[in-house]
């Protein structure tokens, strides 16, 4: 489980998860997975932990981007 501190920037964790921090501060992306849909489609799914920020998004809550295979550095399957 994770628990954030009183201004819910710092983050205590006791599983062994990727944690990234995100461009805003305060917001955290755990879980960072990618998978290919049958149509050939790139999806990172990745969960938010954190504070609300500008961008009004409301967190917890578990997130999809369609990535561009063009934009990929290296692609393993």
């Amino acid at each position: 489980m994770l628990a954030t501190s009183s201004d819910g920037l710092t983050f205590s964790h006791s599983i062994n998860e990727p944690i990234l921090e995100s461009e805003q501060k305060g917001v955290w992306i755990l879980d960072p997975e990618i998978h290919k849909s049958s149509s050939g489609t790139w999806n990172l799914y990745y969960s938010l932990m954190g504070v609300p920020g500008e961008a009004g998004i409301k967190v917890p809550v578990i997130m999809r981007s369609v990535i561009d295979p063009d934009c990929l550095l290296s692609n393993k399957t």
